[in-house]
């Protein structure tokens, strides 16, 4: 499986290696890689940060699947090829792929290698989302909201207030992105339940 990541990304794993005295396990870190494999194993990585948070970002070449970490430290990224492939199989698992399915592609895969990306116009596609969903999480963040039919009448009556994009792109980043968004939600729903009263229950929004 190739890996093309941003500058950024790449130089977090070349610190990690030189942090932990050790190469990323199971995976070469190179420049640029020479081996020509089938884009159905290709990947581009991304890492962006909201708040204090850090977003580790791979994004499927060809169906745009995305899988996101939050705050990986210099031993989860060692260990980034086992981390992943088990986020994969628990994401195409939700998404109904059988076993069977999951276990070919991930066993066919020969190697894993993470280089440098070229193609900035795919990475800027992605960047788009990306923003988008920065823009959502301090929207949930700042006007305390607790779930999806509460961000959706947001953006409903107030998107074009806060210039939000397209429906399409704001389904890709909620498909894309729930586990995340989810977090957010459930820290709102937890403010209200145990400590905040200043919200108003119609609209969900913090008075």
């Amino acid at each position: 499986m190739d890996f093309y990541l941003t500058q950024k990304l790449r130089k977090r794993f070349i610190k990690t290696e030189k942090v932990m005295g050790q190469s990323i396990e199971d995976a070469q870190l190179i420049e640029k890689t020479e081996t020509k494999t089938d884009p159905f194993y290709h990947w581009h990585g991304t890492l962006s940060e909201i708040g204090h948070d850090e977003l580790f970002i791979f994004t499927h070449n060809t169906t745009g699947m995305t899988l996101t970490f939050l705050n990986l430290v210099e031993d989860e990224l060692i260990e980034f090829i086992d981390l992943f492939e088990e986020g994969l199989t628990q994401l195409l698992s939700r998404f109904g792929f059988p076993e069977h399915a999951i276990n070919q592609y991930t066993q066919s895969i020969a190697g894993h290698r993470l280089t440098k990306a070229t193609d900035m116009k795919k990475i800027g596609k992605k960047s788009i989302v990306h923003a988008t969903l920065g823009r959502f999480t301090h929207l949930i963040d700042e006007h305390g909201l607790a779930n999806i039919r509460e961000l959706r009448r947001f953006v409903r009556t107030r998107g074009a207030e806060h210039n939000l994009p397209s429906m399409k792109i704001i389904n890709s980043v909620l498909r894309s992105h729930t586990g995340l968004i989810r977090l957010y939600f459930d820290a709102v729903y937890q403010e209200r339940k145990y400590g905040r009263g200043d919200f108003d229950k119609e609209t969900g929004e913090l008075k």
